[in-house]
């Protein structure tokens, strides 16, 4: 599904990509100006405070590990550092809750989930 990430205590900048979710992990993929084509691959027992919003269509985690792209950018050390994927809109929040892949991503997270 297509969305934007942003991680905004990192200092890292908006850019569009395509979110694909799996049972373990998801996998952002994008263009950034020095990194190229990117593959980010999120594992979902690597998440913590996992929270998703119907009404800012944002899903907000952190990564509890460095990030192999970013790691001058975001410190998984500071509870303040999250990354956040805006959602294109409220339809696709919909379909990531529908998938197979949300209660993965919720079981498999190291915090509880919310969802407003």
């Amino acid at each position: 599904m297509p969305a934007n990430l942003l991680a905004p205590y990192a200092r890292l900048s908006d850019w569009p990509g395509v979110l694909r979710l799996y049972a373990d992990r998801a996998e952002y993929l994008f263009d950034h100006p020095r990194h190229g084509h990117v593959r980010m691959l999120m594992r979902y027992n690597d998440m913590s405070s996992l929270a998703l919003s119907r009404s800012s269509r944002q899903l907000r985690f952190r990564i509890e590990r460095s990030l192999e792209y970013f790691a001058s950018e975001y410190n998984h050390f500071d509870p303040a550092h999250r990354l956040d994927v805006t959602l294109n809109s409220v339809h696709d929040v919909d379909e990531l809750v529908a998938s197979a892949a949300w209660p993965s991503m919720q079981a498999l997270c190291a915090s509880r989930t919310a969802t407003t």
